[in-house]
């Protein structure tokens, strides 16, 4: 098992790996930001009981975290990875892009998919013009959020390549 500091030095590890403030931290472990940087600053003691609080808000197991297991998230995805073949692994990559690219736009990562299904009862009965416009309506209120999203994640990865180009 892992001693205080070096539960405390994978914890800084994990966070600047993953670009994740105190305050994050903090958040997602549902702890005073203050407290928090008492632990990161070694002023008090890594409370064990929160572990699974903080493996989660870091995206590793109690048990890595603790020392109780050598393999990290990125240990096991290497792994299966390295088991698929080329065309299974491309899926992962482009997965992966989609949604480090979702992340860092702060869009929602998958679109609103709607099923939309029109059926008469009764063949004899035509569809009314209202009914008929409240449909187009829906419709083009899809058409619109989904146009939306799309010019968002396009600003997004356009700022982003701007700030990089600097």
């Amino acid at each position: 098992m892992r001693s205080n500091d070096e539960i405390i030095q994978l914890l800084i590890q994990l966070k600047d790996q993953q670009n994740i403030s105190i305050s994050e931290i903090a958040r997602r472990v549902g702890m005073a930001k203050s407290a928090v940087s008492r632990y990161f600053n070694k002023t008090r003691e890594f409370p064990l009981n929160r572990a699974e609080d903080f493996a989660r808000a870091l995206g590793v197991t109690p048990e890595y975290l603790l020392g109780l297991e050598n393999d990290s998230n990125e240990d096991k995805l290497n792994k299966i990875f390295r088991k698929l073949d080329g065309p299974k692994q491309n899926e992962v990559i482009e997965f992966a892009e989609f949604k480090l690219k979702a992340q860092e736009s702060k869009v929602v990562s998958y679109p609103e998919i709607h099923t939309i299904a029109a059926h008469r009862i009764d063949e004899t009965v035509s569809t009314s013009p209202e009914d008929k416009a409240r449909l187009h309506s829906k419709l083009d209120e899809m058409d619109r959020k989904f146009d939306e999203q799309q010019r968002r994640i396009k600003a997004a990865e356009d700022a982003k390549r701007g700030s990089s180009d600097e």
